[in-house]
């Protein structure tokens, strides 16, 4: 038997008598981030704030939302919510923005519902990215789209 063939017989055996695997490929195992085939962050906080009941005020063309009590307990609060950057200013780093529960840059995923972004002002700019980010700020609670987003985040920190 050859040297070559001799290794591919033996290679297979001794990888799997010593326990190395290959890393697992079940496609139905998604990575945590993933829901329903689009990129979310899972941070519980995110259905909690889609508690508000939101409706549309046509005579001031603005959007109003009043929280139930749970929500409104959040109001001046230190917070924390996972999400992803959407910048509202241009540059690699930055100080405010908005968190979102769906990754925006994403063509395919639904868009984010008006209870699913916090305006956020960092005491310290961070790095622009793709991936989740986690922030700690003061919630503020905003009834009217007339203000900006429904919520807010100051002196925030990302983690």
């Amino acid at each position: 038997m050859s040297p070559l063939r001799r290794l591919l017989v033996i290679l297979p055996l001794w990888l799997g008598l010593g326990g190395w695997t290959f890393p697992s490929q079940d496609l139905n195992v998604e990575p945590p981030q993933w829901q329903g085939g689009h990129i979310e962050s899972l941070d519980p906080m995110w259905n909690l704030l889609n508690e508000a009941h939101v409706a549309v005020d046509r005579k001031r063309g603005a959007m109003v939302a009043s929280f139930p009590g749970d929500l409104q307990q959040l109001n001046g609060r230190v917070m924390k919510v996972e999400g992803f950057i959407l910048p509202l200013e241009t540059g690699s780093e930055m100080r405010h923005f908005a968190l979102t529960r769906r990754n925006s840059g994403c063509p395919f995923c639904p868009p984010n519902l008006p209870t699913e972004a916090v305006e956020v002002t960092l005491l310290k700019p961070i790095k622009m990215g793709p991936e989740l980010v986690t922030i700690t700020g003061t919630m503020t609670l905003r009834t009217s789209s007339d203000a900006g987003l429904f919520y807010e985040m100051r002196n925030a920190k990302a983690e």
